[in-house]
Protein backbone atom coordinates (compact mmCIF):
# COMPACT_ATOMS: atom_id res chain seq x y z
CA UNK A 1 0.00 0.00 0.00
CA UNK A 2 1.44 3.37 -1.00
CA UNK A 3 2.33 5.71 1.85
CA UNK A 4 0.27 8.94 1.70
CA UNK A 5 2.45 11.80 0.50
CA UNK A 6 2.46 14.79 2.80
CA UNK A 7 2.02 13.13 6.18
CA UNK A 8 5.76 13.13 6.89
CA UNK A 9 5.95 16.81 5.92
CA UNK A 10 3.10 17.61 8.33
CA UNK A 11 4.79 15.76 11.17
CA UNK A 12 8.07 17.52 10.43
CA UNK A 13 6.31 20.90 10.52
CA UNK A 14 4.73 20.03 13.87
CA UNK A 15 8.14 19.02 15.23
CA UNK A 16 9.68 22.29 13.98
CA UNK A 17 6.91 24.38 15.53
CA UNK A 18 7.34 22.54 18.83
CA UNK A 19 11.08 23.16 18.85
CA UNK A 20 10.45 26.86 18.25
CA UNK A 21 7.91 26.93 21.08
CA UNK A 22 10.07 24.92 23.48
CA UNK A 23 7.64 22.05 23.88
CA UNK A 24 7.76 18.32 23.15
CA UNK A 25 6.39 17.21 19.79
CA UNK A 26 4.55 14.31 21.41
CA UNK A 27 2.50 16.83 23.41
CA UNK A 28 0.69 17.77 20.17
CA UNK A 29 -1.97 15.52 18.67
CA UNK A 30 -2.47 15.50 14.91
CA UNK A 31 -6.15 14.89 14.14
CA UNK A 32 -6.74 13.79 10.55
CA UNK A 33 -10.18 14.98 9.44
CA UNK A 34 -11.71 11.93 7.79
CA UNK A 35 -15.17 13.40 7.31
CA UNK A 36 -16.62 12.70 3.83
CA UNK A 37 -13.86 10.13 3.12
CA UNK A 38 -14.72 6.42 2.90
CA UNK A 39 -12.84 3.56 4.51
CA UNK A 40 -10.74 2.91 1.40
CA UNK A 41 -9.38 6.46 1.57
CA UNK A 42 -8.67 6.19 5.30
CA UNK A 43 -6.82 2.85 5.22
CA UNK A 44 -3.57 4.25 3.68
CA UNK A 45 -3.48 6.99 6.32
CA UNK A 46 -3.80 4.38 9.09
CA UNK A 47 -1.05 2.33 7.41
CA UNK A 48 1.18 5.44 7.50
CA UNK A 49 0.90 5.49 11.28
CA UNK A 50 -1.89 8.01 11.86
CA UNK A 51 -3.98 6.98 14.86
CA UNK A 52 -6.32 9.92 15.63
CA UNK A 53 -9.15 10.89 13.27
CA UNK A 54 -11.86 13.53 13.33
CA UNK A 55 -15.42 13.17 12.10
CA UNK A 56 -18.03 15.87 11.67
CA UNK A 57 -21.22 13.81 11.94
CA UNK A 58 -22.26 11.00 14.26
CA UNK A 59 -24.20 9.10 11.60
CA UNK A 60 -21.33 9.13 9.12
CA UNK A 61 -18.93 7.87 11.79
CA UNK A 62 -21.28 5.04 12.78
CA UNK A 63 -21.51 3.91 9.17
CA UNK A 64 -17.79 3.53 8.46
CA UNK A 65 -15.71 3.39 11.65
CA UNK A 66 -16.69 0.18 13.51
CA UNK A 67 -15.05 -2.10 10.87
CA UNK A 68 -11.97 0.15 10.72
CA UNK A 69 -11.56 0.10 14.49
CA UNK A 70 -12.03 -3.67 14.55
CA UNK A 71 -9.21 -4.05 12.00
CA UNK A 72 -6.97 -1.48 13.67
CA UNK A 73 -7.23 -1.56 17.48
CA UNK A 74 -5.94 1.54 19.21
CA UNK A 75 -7.38 4.15 16.86
CA UNK A 76 -8.93 7.26 18.43
CA UNK A 77 -12.02 8.91 17.01
CA UNK A 78 -12.86 12.55 17.74
CA UNK A 79 -16.09 14.39 16.99
CA UNK A 80 -14.97 17.76 15.62
CA UNK A 81 -18.36 18.93 14.34
CA UNK A 82 -21.50 20.16 16.11
CA UNK A 83 -23.50 17.74 18.22
CA UNK A 84 -27.25 17.65 18.77
CA UNK A 85 -28.42 16.64 22.21
CA UNK A 86 -30.47 13.75 20.79
CA UNK A 87 -27.26 12.24 19.39
CA UNK A 88 -25.46 12.27 22.78
CA UNK A 89 -26.04 8.53 23.33
CA UNK A 90 -24.32 7.55 20.10
CA UNK A 91 -21.59 10.16 20.54
CA UNK A 92 -20.59 8.89 23.99
CA UNK A 93 -20.58 5.31 22.71
CA UNK A 94 -18.57 6.06 19.56
CA UNK A 95 -16.10 8.88 20.22
CA UNK A 96 -13.00 9.15 22.39
CA UNK A 97 -13.23 12.96 22.40
CA UNK A 98 -15.99 15.48 21.69
CA UNK A 99 -14.80 18.95 20.70
CA UNK A 100 -18.07 20.87 20.60
CA UNK A 101 -19.72 21.08 24.03
CA UNK A 102 -21.30 24.51 23.74
CA UNK A 103 -24.55 24.59 25.74
CA UNK A 104 -25.96 23.32 29.03
CA UNK A 105 -28.65 21.15 27.40
CA UNK A 106 -25.92 19.23 25.57
CA UNK A 107 -23.84 18.97 28.74
CA UNK A 108 -26.86 17.51 30.55
CA UNK A 109 -27.46 14.96 27.78
CA UNK A 110 -23.80 13.94 27.79
CA UNK A 111 -23.76 13.66 31.60
CA UNK A 112 -26.77 11.34 31.45
CA UNK A 113 -25.13 9.07 28.87
CA UNK A 114 -21.73 9.08 30.57
CA UNK A 115 -23.42 7.90 33.76
CA UNK A 116 -25.53 5.33 31.96
CA UNK A 117 -22.78 3.88 29.76
CA UNK A 118 -19.87 4.20 32.19
CA UNK A 119 -17.79 5.61 29.36
CA UNK A 120 -16.15 9.04 29.62
CA UNK A 121 -14.85 10.61 26.40
CA UNK A 122 -12.57 13.64 26.64
CA UNK A 123 -14.77 16.74 26.36
CA UNK A 124 -13.88 20.20 25.08
CA UNK A 125 -16.01 23.27 25.72
CA UNK A 126 -16.15 25.21 22.48
CA UNK A 127 -15.49 28.94 22.96
CA UNK A 128 -16.38 31.42 20.23
CA UNK A 129 -13.66 33.97 21.00
CA UNK A 130 -14.29 35.68 17.66
CA UNK A 131 -17.82 36.54 18.88
CA UNK A 132 -19.19 35.67 15.45
CA UNK A 133 -22.93 34.99 15.36
CA UNK A 134 -22.62 32.43 12.55
CA UNK A 135 -20.25 30.25 14.60
CA UNK A 136 -21.11 27.95 17.47
CA UNK A 137 -19.50 28.17 20.88
CA UNK A 138 -19.89 29.70 24.33
CA UNK A 139 -19.22 33.43 24.56
CA UNK A 140 -15.92 34.21 26.35
CA UNK A 141 -17.65 36.17 29.10
CA UNK A 142 -19.89 33.15 29.84
CA UNK A 143 -17.28 30.39 29.82
CA UNK A 144 -16.52 30.33 33.57
CA UNK A 145 -20.19 29.90 34.48
CA UNK A 146 -20.60 27.29 31.75
CA UNK A 147 -17.63 25.25 32.94
CA UNK A 148 -18.87 25.48 36.52
CA UNK A 149 -22.22 24.07 35.38
CA UNK A 150 -20.43 21.26 33.53
CA UNK A 151 -18.39 20.40 36.62
CA UNK A 152 -21.52 20.44 38.75
CA UNK A 153 -23.03 17.83 36.44
CA UNK A 154 -19.73 15.91 36.67
CA UNK A 155 -19.43 16.11 32.91
CA UNK A 156 -15.90 17.50 33.08
CA UNK A 157 -13.47 16.47 35.81
CA UNK A 158 -11.09 19.12 34.45
CA UNK A 159 -12.38 21.88 32.24
CA UNK A 160 -10.97 21.79 28.73
CA UNK A 161 -11.64 24.47 26.17
CA UNK A 162 -11.64 24.38 22.42
CA UNK A 163 -11.16 27.92 21.17
CA UNK A 164 -12.78 28.93 17.90
CA UNK A 165 -11.08 32.00 16.51
CA UNK A 166 -10.68 33.88 13.25
CA UNK A 167 -8.36 36.61 12.06
CA UNK A 168 -10.98 39.11 13.21
CA UNK A 169 -10.69 38.00 16.86
CA UNK A 170 -10.07 40.94 19.20
CA UNK A 171 -6.43 40.63 20.31
CA UNK A 172 -7.18 41.35 23.97
CA UNK A 173 -9.47 38.33 24.46
CA UNK A 174 -6.88 35.55 24.53
CA UNK A 175 -4.77 37.01 27.37
CA UNK A 176 -7.96 37.48 29.38
CA UNK A 177 -8.89 33.83 28.88
CA UNK A 178 -5.40 32.69 29.83
CA UNK A 179 -5.51 34.80 33.00
CA UNK A 180 -8.84 33.28 34.03
CA UNK A 181 -7.47 29.78 33.41
CA UNK A 182 -4.70 30.44 35.93
CA UNK A 183 -6.86 32.32 38.42
CA UNK A 184 -9.52 29.59 38.55
CA UNK A 185 -7.06 26.66 38.26
CA UNK A 186 -8.67 25.52 35.02
CA UNK A 187 -6.89 23.31 32.52
CA UNK A 188 -6.86 25.33 29.31
CA UNK A 189 -6.45 23.54 25.99
CA UNK A 190 -5.83 25.93 23.12
CA UNK A 191 -6.44 23.92 19.97
CA UNK A 192 -3.20 21.99 20.35
CA UNK A 193 -4.10 19.81 17.39
CA UNK A 194 -4.05 20.10 13.63
CA UNK A 195 -7.05 18.97 11.59
CA UNK A 196 -5.78 17.63 8.28
CA UNK A 197 -8.13 16.24 5.61
CA UNK A 198 -7.30 12.66 4.60
CA UNK A 199 -7.59 13.72 0.98
CA UNK A 200 -4.71 16.15 1.38
CA UNK A 201 -2.32 13.28 1.89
Amino acid sequence: MMRPVGIDAVRAEIARACRDAGREADSVTLVAASKTFDADAIEPVVAAGQRVFGENRVQEARAKWPPLIARHPGLELHLVGPLQSNKAKDAVAMFDAIHSVDRESLAAALAKEIGRQGRRPLLFAEVNIGAESQKAGVAPQEIDAFLAACRARQVMKAASRRLVATTSMPSMLLPALLWRAVAFEIVLTIVSFTILPCGSF
